[in-house]
C-alpha cells in the first residue's frame, strides 16, 4: 500500500535536533526533488520518428521511465501519436 504524505511535512520531519546541520541539509534536498505523486502522465509515441514525450509537460525522453524525469510525473501507461 502506498501512502501519501505532503513533501512540507517530509522536510520538517528531518529536522530534528540531534542530526548535523549536513544530513539534514542533504535529506531535505533529496525530498524536494522527489517525484510528485499528484502528477500522472503518459508516454506519448510519435510517429513515424518513435519520439518518446511525456504527455503531461511535453519533453522528449531516449526512453521510458516509470516518471518522467523532467516534471515527475507518475507515468501510466503510453499511447501512439501518429502524423
Amino acid at each position: 500500500m502506498d501512502d501519501s504524505i505532503s513533501r512540507k511535512a517530509a522536510i520538517e520531519a528531518v529536522d530534528i535536533g540531534n542530526l548535523h546541520w549536513g544530513i539534514v541539509d542533504a535529506l531535505q534536498n533529496i525530498i524536494s526533488e522527489l517525484p510528485s505523486a499528484e502528477k500522472i502522465g503518459n508516454w506519448v509515441w510519435k510517429k513515424p520518428s518513435d519520439d518518446c514525450r511525456c504527455s503531461n509537460c511535453g519533453k522528449i525522453a531516449d526512453q521510458k521511465y516509470p516518471y518522467c524525469p523532467w516534471c515527475g510525473a507518475r507515468m501510466e501507461g503510453e499511447e501512439d501519436e501518429t502524423d
